[in-house]
């Protein structure tokens, strides 16, 4: 059911005479309310869980730029090339 059907049932509860017939249409009413927020707790315990997923691979993603970065900047140690004054005639 979608928000304009639960909008006309709403409206139909409040002008309808018929008791049995305003009982169905409260019945109905109830049993959407309770899907939906079936569905809203589902969704609010996957989005927690997608949070704590991307948090996770976060931590680990910055670790290994962290690990990779001191890797790099061991290997880049400067290399001095000494200068043979000989070859310049000194």
């Amino acid at each position: 059911m979608d928000r304009d059907e639960l909008r006309g049932k709403f409206s139909e509860v409040l002008t309808v005479d018929d008791q049995a017939k305003r009982s169905t249409l409260l019945n109905d009413m109830r049993a959407e309310v309770e899907k939906t927020f079936n569905e809203l707790d589902n969704l609010k315990k996957l989005n927690e869980s997608l949070v704590d997923k991307n948090n996770t691979l976060t931590e680990a993603n910055s670790k290994l730029f962290m690990q990779i970065g001191t890797e790099n900047s061991q290997d880049a140690k400067p290399t001095h090339k000494t200068l043979d004054l000989r070859k310049l005639g000194v």
